[in-house]
């Protein structure tokens, strides 16, 4: 058995992360009799997925943040990857400013180096262009999470794509929790329902989902928009939705473990995203059979089913507005909602696909 470690970049195992969302479904469905997965995070932090990392006899460790101390991060990094006798570290990025990371596991003697890119933006382009050429020199290999992905971090250098699977079994559509979380928030059947799942965050463009909403409430007024999840932006979002007198219209519900209640709930979700990698809560809507509304942000090779629409981010609102109605209305007589988890699991996007990929993956460069 080995244990590949993986570097998510962040500072804990947190599930508004959707990298380390990603890597807990793998680690779930991997074959953990022939690879065990620990995890190198920043600062001392308790993290939603410690308790479980745990019972699946995975290690958490913990180091300095490069910003705070880079010397003591690398010099940490490479303790830990020097007692670990790894044969694989796994590093997860968007961007190059990871060298350090890399530069420490060849120093500790680990002969494969993975990349694994999940972002198409960065937001030191300096940095990034500066340490680019270290970046290359000391990854060995390189993964995507799609096309994007590898096209922006790689530069026309070969990548293999390991898909953003799901379980598609936790999201197929619930007629019955459709009924029962509208009850919830004391809405009727036919109320119009939009709204997103995951972090209320720069990167996510929350406050232009406000706008959408509310210029999308002058044509529909019975209508209402659900944020899941949480992030730093949060409370701006709420402090928006105040000033502009939406409190009873639009919901905050946090995190949630029953995305598939809140997604059967949701008519049509929507993400005016600034820019994203291969966002797996699309895939996650997709296999529940509702229609989405993208920013031209988001990769188009995201909509495996067919029910997704993109709007340029410089658009009018009344365009947004529009695009949201035509999805909802237009697709909610037409298409039985259950059939999308099959769709999604025949493009390739269920985790024990992707978890299965990733094993043979380490077993082909060991």
């Amino acid at each position: 058995m080995e244990r590949v470690l993986h570097i998510p970049g962040c500072e804990v195992m947190d599930r508004t992360n959707g990298i380390n969302s990603f890597l807990m479904n793998v680690y779930r469905n991997i074959d953990r009799t022939r690879y065990q997965f620990d995890f190198l995070v920043y600062g001392n932090g308790v993290g939603d997925y410690d308790e479980e990392i745990y019972a699946l006899g995975g290690n958490i460790f913990r180091v300095q943040r490069p910003g705070g101390n880079l010397y003591k991060n690398v010099k940490y990094t490479y303790e830990v990857m020097k007692k670990g006798k790894y044969k694989i570290i796994h590093r997860h990025t968007a961007v190059s400013l990871c060298w350090t990371d890399l530069l420490a596991a060849k120093r500790a003697g680990i002969k494969n180096r993975i990349v694994h890119s999940h972002g198409t933006r960065c937001n030191k382009p300096f940095l990034h262009k500066l340490f680019y050429p270290l970046f290359c020199r000391y990854g060995t290999h390189r993964l995507a999470c799609g096309a994007e992905a590898g096209k922006w971090l790689y530069r026309g250098k070969a990548f293999k794509t390991i898909r953003n699977g799901i379980d598609v079994e936790k999201y197929g559509f619930c007629e019955e929790k459709r009924k029962s979380f509208r009850k919830k928030l004391k809405i009727k059947d036919t109320t119009f329902v939009i709204g997103n799942i995951g972090r209320i965050s720069e990167e996510k463009n929350p406050f232009l989902l406000i706008d959408i909403f509310e210029e999308l409430l002058k044509k529909k007024r019975d209508a209402v928009c659900i944020f899941v999840g949480d992030g730093n932006l949060k409370k701006d979002a709420e402090h928006k939705v105040k000033e502009k007198g939406l409190e009873k219209r639009v919901f905050f519900t946090g995190c949630s473990e029953d995305v598939q209640g809140w997604l059967s709930c949701m008519d049509v979700v929507v993400y005016p995203s600034l820019y994203e990698g291969f966002p797996f809560s699309v895939i996650e809507s997709e296999a529940a059979g509702v229609p989405s509304v993208l920013s031209d942000r988001v990769p188009v090779e995201v909509d495996v089913t067919g029910l997704s629409r993109q709007v340029s981010l410089t658009a009018p609102l009344q365009q947004w507005a529009e695009a949201v109605i035509l999805q909802g209305t237009g697709y909610h007589e037409l298409l039985r909602r259950t059939d999308f988890a099959d769709k999604v699991r025949g493009a390739g996007y269920d985790i024990r696909q992707t978890a299965k990929a990733m094993e043979e993956y380490y077993t082909s460069i060991l």
